[in-house]
């Protein structure tokens, strides 16, 4: 009975029975996982379609609803009022297309925790992310009364790479002009790209390439 339970979990789930061994983590969704904290953990602020490749298994599992978690370092996996959650050692890497732009991450193997993401990938340029989240609170005191807030942070970086050699970059437009030049300037003007977010960046690239 258990067996047939099981495969219509992963049937439901669009899994192969290759990853069957993660149906132990399959759990009902709790809204209120997170209500006491202000900030979002997941990379997206909506689930989006993605292919999740797992270690050892070459194959793409093509998903409907999938986000990833920064603070529990997982990827989870959402249909109905379920989830499964696989922890980021099981996974090899997550490719999303969000707005067009194809999105890529990956457990980060050079620190001790977070994802290693890949924002945009062409012959003249990279771009790639540094992320994790984090928790922390903050005491507030008033007349008669101490109230404790909980917030969820992401630490983030940002490097470019030009011909192979590498520039780290906030998401700033001073910063950003410094790496890429006055070319990027223009584009920048051209296209009223206001550098407020990474996407921004994302586009910017993609413009300059256009102009190229």
């Amino acid at each position: 009975m258990m067996k047939v339970i099981s495969t219509l979990i992963v049937l439901a789930f669009g899994i192969a029975s290759s990853a069957q061994v993660f149906l132990d983590n399959t759990q009902d969704i709790d809204e209120s996982r997170y209500q006491d904290y202000s900030g979002n953990p997941y990379y997206f602020e909506d689930h989006q379609k993605a292919e999740v490749y797992i270690v050892g298994d070459e194959k793409a599992f093509e998903l409907e609803q999938v986000n990833v978690n920064l603070l529990s370092e997982s990827v989870e996996i959402f249909r109905g009022d379920k989830f499964i959650e696989l922890g980021k050692k099981k996974v090899e890497k997550v490719v999303f297309n969000y707005d067009g732009i194809n999105v890529t991450l990956k457990p980060n193997n050079t620190r001790n925790s977070g994802f290693q993401v890949e924002l945009y990938h062409s012959s003249n340029y990279k771009l790639f992310q540094s992320i994790n989240a984090i928790t922390d609170e903050r005491v507030y005191n008033t007349p008669g009364k101490t109230m404790v807030k909980q917030y969820i942070r992401k630490k983030e970086k940002f490097k470019i790479e030009i011909s192979n050699k590498s520039h780290e970059v906030s998401i700033k437009k001073k910063e950003v002009l410094g790496v890429l030049g006055k070319d990027a300037e223009k584009v920048m003007k051209k296209t009223k790209n206001k550098m407020k977010s990474h996407w921004d960046l994302v586009h910017l690239l993609s413009a300059l390439e256009k102009d190229i």
